[in-house]
């Protein structure tokens, strides 16, 4: 795993614990909304690289579907980018192991689309601008999950990355985010190699 990104992650889990031994904002017995996480990384993202100027934190990217170009219908959870490199972010709320990776796929899917590709190209050479991305973009996936032991009973990082072979290739960690009455919440972040973009 690339150190931004574990560093990132350390961080979004410490502020994510913090705040939840405060407060939980979502319906008893709910989960809360996956903006949170993006929200989360965000502001982790460009607190880490504030001196950077082209550093930028979006959240909610437009992009075409694929069945009709004309229709800017899809979103993108999120984009951070510095001068060196781009993420291309899903969020995911806790969900059962099953759901939780095939949810992934399909995000991964999106991220390395043409159609997302195209998207964007066409966003930065609009409008009086020429955005040109950093040399690296990659994917990153963020999730959160919970579970009533210490141990993670259906998941490690390599058991997690081998289910998403062979399709897609993608380096994972988790980070503890805090122990909730009962419940240990747990941070999931994946990212790819860099895309061909």
């Amino acid at each position: 795993m690339y150190n931004a990104v574990q560093e990132m992650a350390q961080r979004v889990a410490k502020r994510y614990g913090k705040a939840l031994s405060h407060f939980r904002p979502c319906k008893p017995g709910s989960e809360l909304l996956e903006q949170n996480l993006i929200t989360l990384l965000s502001h982790e993202f460009l607190a880490m690289y504030s001196e950077d100027e082209r550093c930028m934190a979006f959240s909610e990217i437009p992009f075409k579907s694929a069945a009709n170009p004309n229709n800017w219908c899809n979103r993108l959870d999120g984009f951070l980018a510095n001068s060196d490199v781009a993420y291309l972010v899903e969020a995911k709320s806790s969900k059962h192991k099953d759901y939780l990776i095939a949810d992934i796929k399909a995000d991964l899917d999106r991220i390395k689309s043409d159609v997302l590709k195209d998207s964007f190209a066409e966003m930065a050479s609009t409008g009086g601008r020429a955005y040109k991305l950093p040399p690296s973009v990659r994917g990153l996936v963020i999730a959160d999950f919970w579970c009533l032991s210490d141990k993670l009973p259906w998941f490690n990082e390599s058991e997690f990355e081998a289910s998403l072979l062979p399709e897609h290739k993608v380096k994972a960690l988790v980070e503890k985010i805090g122990t909730f009455g009962r419940y240990n919440y747990f941070l999931l972040v994946a990212q790819t190699d860099t895309l061909d973009w």
